[in-house]
């Protein structure tokens, strides 16, 4: 997609998305998630509770790479 292609469909989208009434809208890229390392710490100390699921490997493989979750879109 081109720039001028993506600067297009983000400005309707976030004309859409204000027509709909959404407060906050954003676009961020698919990139490998910086904060990992906290993300593990978290989760080691034990701050995800009784929500299980955000310790699980898989759970913890998409956050680390939301291109995992959206699949192959790079």
């Amino acid at each position: 997609m081109s720039v001028e292609a993506r600067a297009d469909l983000v400005v309707r989208l976030e004309r859409r998305a204000a027509e709909v009434g959404f407060g906050l809208f954003g676009v961020t890229d698919v990139e490998p998630s910086a904060h990992m390392g906290f993300y593990q710490q978290w989760i080691d100390e034990g701050y995800n509770g009784e929500m299980a699921y955000l310790a699980r490997p898989d759970a913890i493989s998409r956050r680390a790479d939301l291109g995992e979750t959206m699949g192959s879109i790079r």
